[in-house]
């Protein structure tokens, strides 16, 4: 199972103007997901960053926080 992104989903479903509503539905979860995603990828990186250890930088990215 592969992640949708943004460009993924676009490329499959096609041009917005022809879309449902369920689709702009669709859509606007998987950029909530993608934008959860980097906000996580963002942490792990900034715990790595400071020197912590594999376990930190996990729970940074799991939890958003630094045990």
């Amino acid at each position: 199972m592969s992640l949708a992104t943004p460009y993924t989903f676009v490329r499959k479903h096609g041009d917005p103007a022809t879309w449902c509503a369920a689709e702009f539905d669709e859509y606007l979860s998987v950029c909530d997901r993608a934008r959860d995603v980097v906000e996580r990828l963002e942490r792990a990186a900034a715990a790595a960053a400071g020197g912590a250890a594999t376990a930190d930088i996990v729970h940074a990215f799991r939890t958003g926080g630094v045990r």
